[in-house]
């Protein structure tokens, strides 16, 4: 299914007005600042003239129920899709997206072949697994088009291998070392309870766990693996192992259904110790979130609804008025990616992979509403985020403003030193 959405906003040319009180040298400086500020922008639409339409291809993973992450990803790219073309028609551009929903790896790399030969898209925006996406960068280093990835989060994707390649969304590692070290050093939980899954994702999680904990004067109290009934229960967890380690923190290495499951067994438990969601595919709206315990929960963020400074108070105002919900790290991925793909297109003249990707390479900052201008790290082909760690009180009331908080932030500065604590909000 292909669903299409263009938006075409205009604005004003600036005036430079000169009065009689304009002094020889001043019209000077001023005309010169003109004539600089032209030379270095686009051309601008000569009136009458239809604007060019960009193409830009957003591929979703299709889920029988319409999973969370993927509506948030749709509704931040059309966002970022208006706001990008309120300055796109002044330069004789606009925008639309092909949106389509694939289903696995073949699947994937056959609508990305139809985006860009049959849609002439410019770049495309992914939202898959890490399978598809091996199987659309192909693709795309084939034809030479900008892939922007926006939901995977494998370490080993992040190399200089596929120049046409970048990414928005965070590796795991990223994540961890924000919040691995606001719970070590800002909280001081140095004892972690780890509960993973009983298969080799869980075994890979625990692996990183403890290469992190072990740098940072940490250690590991205990390990719980846990299975799933068929009604969508977990079951295995070993709650007496938990009482006797002594832990200060329980840190979950679940997602989805399975967190969901664990998290309504833990609070029946009636264990107050603090969690930490720390899969890092946890990234839906809080207030959903399956927690009715007695205990703080923790987990990492490339956003949150909380953030006001810097302007983020204004992009979750302006998602919210546009939806009725929150942004959350999949909507604001998704909505930088655009943005990031028409900032390189309105400042080249050539709406093409290799001048756009030129474009990104050439470290020009992006303004994402966090505090300090993004670029990429090329080495990773990594967008260097801050990155936040939030904090959810319990029990859960409907005053939501009231327990959940930013109590970290973490900025990724270089691929030797994943990121560097910046304070609180």
């Amino acid at each position: 299914m292909e669903t299409r959405r263009t938006i075409d906003w205009r604005i004003s040319a600036g005036i430079v007005v000169v009065t009689p009180a304009t002094t020889m040298k001043g019209l000077v400086c001023v005309l010169s600042l003109v004539v600089i500020s032209l030379a270095l922008s686009p051309k601008p639409r000569a009136v009458g003239t239809e604007p060019e339409l960009i193409t830009i291809g957003v591929l979703l993973a299709a889920t029988s129920d319409g999973a969370t992450e993927e509506i948030e990803a749709y509704r931040g790219a059309v966002l970022g899709l208006e706001e990008a073309n309120v300055l796109a028609g002044f330069f004789g551009r606009r925008f639309e997206l092909s949106v389509t929903r694939v289903k696995g790896a073949a699947e994937a790399a056959a609508e990305a072949t139809r985006l860009i030969e049959r849609n002439r898209a410019v770049a495309l925006i992914s939202n898959l697994n890490q399978d598809a996406f091996l199987a659309v960068q192909s693709v795309v280093h084939e034809a030479e088009v900008l892939l922007l990835n926006c939901s995977t989060r494998a370490d080993g994707l992040r190399t200089n291998s596929f120049p046409f390649s970048f990414h928005v969304e965070v590796s795991n590692r990223d994540y961890l070392f924000a919040l691995g070290n606001c719970l070590v050093s800002g909280k001081n939980h140095r004892r972690w309870f780890l509960v993973r899954g009983d298969d080799s994702e869980g075994e890979q999680w625990e692996e990183m766990v403890r290469a992190f904990i072990s740098g940072a004067n940490g250690e590991i109290a205990g390990v719980s693996t846990v299975s799933m009934k068929s009604e969508g229960e977990c079951y295995n967890f070993d709650s007496e192992m938990l009482e006797n380690s002594r832990a200060s923190l329980v840190v979950v290495g679940l997602r989805g259904e399975q967190l969901s499951s664990f998290l309504k067994s833990f609070a029946r438990l009636g264990i107050s110790l603090p969690l930490a969601l720390a899969h890092f595919g946890f990234d839906a709206q809080e207030e959903r979130m399956a927690w009715v315990g007695s205990g703080p929960v923790y987990w990492p963020s490339i956003w949150s609804r909380m953030l006001v400074r810097y302007s983020g108070r204004e992009l979750n105002s302006r998602y919210h008025k546009r939806f009725n919900r929150w942004m959350d790290g999949d909507a604001w991925g998704n909505w930088a990616a655009v943005k990031l793909v028409a900032e390189a297109v309105i400042r080249t003249p050539r709406a093409n992979g290799r001048s756009l990707r030129a474009y990104l390479e050439r470290q020009a900052p992006f303004d994402g509403h966090k505090g300090a201008p993004l670029t990429f790290d090329l080495q990773r082909r990594q967008l260097r985020h801050t990155l936040y760690v939030l904090e959810m009180r319990a029990p859960l009331n409907e005053d939501i403003e009231d327990q959940l908080e930013v109590v970290s932030r973490f900025q990724m500065v270089s691929s030797d030193t994943n990121a560097r604590p910046i304070g609180v909000k």
